[in-house]
């Protein structure tokens, strides 16, 4: 790629690694970030929550090192942060530390990818701990643990992150030895270094990655996209005096820059104290404390929504506040109240990854991961697009996306057919285009 400012540089290893990297000479520290093909969308219901557990055994008992222990403790001493963590599509492993330290990290990081067998006390270990991980939200699920399986049925998508206590219970080593090998193949793998000076350590990144062996299985396929049933309303038997309620929209990706600018913007605006759904769902229409717009990503799939909990007497309120503000989204009514302050704000958190090597890589691996490398902006690419926005941007996209035939929402309700009737009524009239 280009030489010109925050533009990232790419090259494809031998074994078939991709290995990206970013140099930004002002920062005094650095970040290196793998991120694999796996998660839960590339599971099925018996190997449901093998990614996890293999985040887990990748990161104990590094080749080279006798223990537990040993291993432990030869992460903790690198200056700075490492994490990993497993999501729907990627399991992530990164390191934030002293520039100095950053081919330590490449070596630490090349051992934690190996594909290895594990000792069967090993693997038994990370079980039981993430057993008593999941036990807690499986005995308390809220609507963020259980929407995508009613929204997605029998598909992968549905499949919770860390699995489930009967499927994590019943892994065998061979769906697990397996799973891994289709899995970590360097193929599969995305490396990201950002930082000052990663250029001239570009050699010992390759020596250390370029040690990871190719697998000799077929590797593991991104599910092709589920049937939606949309529009989806449900009502859920509430479990505590208060009522929950989650409404949103799926949707399959966004094609360009400027429409997945104003989206976010769409969505930081919903999250803004000048909009007007603050108002009214906290002190003029209700007084539900705890709201807030957010994202999901299933693969390619976008899934955009408000959540809230409410008083009992106060629901019907949050739903018909919310709708109400969204139609006048589409409309173009409320955009311009809040519209500049978003972008002030959007312009702030561009300008501030300058300074956040690990930012910087996370915004290239989410760009990787959702198959839109040749969309991938720099930050003054995203700034050119976000100056030149307009409220009529955000409204456009607000009218293509947020339809019915996108909307799902699940809700807290005790008369099964009252409460369901009012909900429908509600979405038909404040979701339809021809609504003044």
């Amino acid at each position: 790629m280009s030489d010109a400012p925050y533009h990232y540089h790419r090259e494809t290893l031998n074994n078939g690694l991709q290995l990206l990297w970013l140099d930004i000479p002002h920062v005094h520290s650095a970040s290196l970030a793998a991120y694999v093909r796996a998660g839960s969308v590339y599971e099925t219901k018996p190997t449901n929550g093998v990614s996890h557990l293999l985040e887990h055994l990748h990161c104990m008992i590094l080749p080279g090192h006798s223990s537990r222990l040993e291993t432990l403790r030869a992460l903790d001493v690198i200056p700075g942060v490492f994490n990993a963590q497993t999501n729907t599509d990627f399991v992530t492993f990164f390191f934030e530390s002293a520039p100095a330290e950053l081919v330590r990290c490449a070596d630490l990081l090349s051992q934690i990818l190996q594909v290895r067998s594990y000792p069967p006390e090993a693997m038994e270990s990370e079980r039981r701990l993430l057993l008593n991980e999941i036990a807690p939200s499986e005995q308390d699920q809220d609507h963020d643990l259980h929407f995508a399986e009613e929204l997605f049925g029998d598909h992968p998508f549905a499949l919770p992150v860390g699995g489930t206590l009967p499927s994590l219970s019943r892994l065998t080593s061979d769906q697990i030895q397996e799973f891994d090998r289709r899995s970590f193949d360097p193929s599969r793998i995305i490396v990201i270094a950002v930082g000052p000076s990663i250029s001239e350590q570009k050699a010992a990144l390759r020596e250390h990655l370029g040690r990871l062996e190719r697998q000799s299985v077929e590797p593991l396929d991104l599910p092709t996209l589920p049937p939606m049933k949309l529009p989806h309303i449900q009502r859920v038997r509430p479990k505590t005096p208060q009522r929950r309620v989650m409404l949103g929209f799926l949707f399959d990706g966004l094609a360009s820059r400027r429409d997945r600018i104003a989206l976010h913007m769409l969505w930081m605006g919903l999250n803004a104290i000048s909009c007007p759904l603050f108002e009214k769902l906290r002190y003029t229409g209700g007084s539900t404390y705890d709201f807030y717009a957010d994202w999901y990503r299933f693969g390619r799939l976008r899934l955009a929504c408000v959540c809230g909990l409410t008083a009992r007497s106060d629901r019907d309120s949050f739903i018909e506040n919310t709708l109400a503000e969204l139609a006048s989204i589409r409309r173009g009514d409320s955009i311009p109240i809040w519209f500049e302050t978003v972008r002030q704000k959007y312009h702030h958190f561009v300008e501030q990854a300058k300074d956040q090597p690990a930012v910087l890589a996370h915004r290239i691996g989410d760009e990787e991961l959702t198959e839109n490398a040749d969309q991938m902006m720099t930050i003054e690419d995203e700034l050119s697009v976000l100056n030149g926005l307009q409220p009529g941007d955000i409204q456009d996209v607000a009218g293509r996306l947020l339809r019915r035939d996108n909307f799902f929402m699940f809700f807290d309700g005790l008369r099964r057919w009252f409460d369901t009737r009012r909900v429908e009524k509600l979405v038909h009239r404040l979701t339809d285009t021809t609504s003044p």
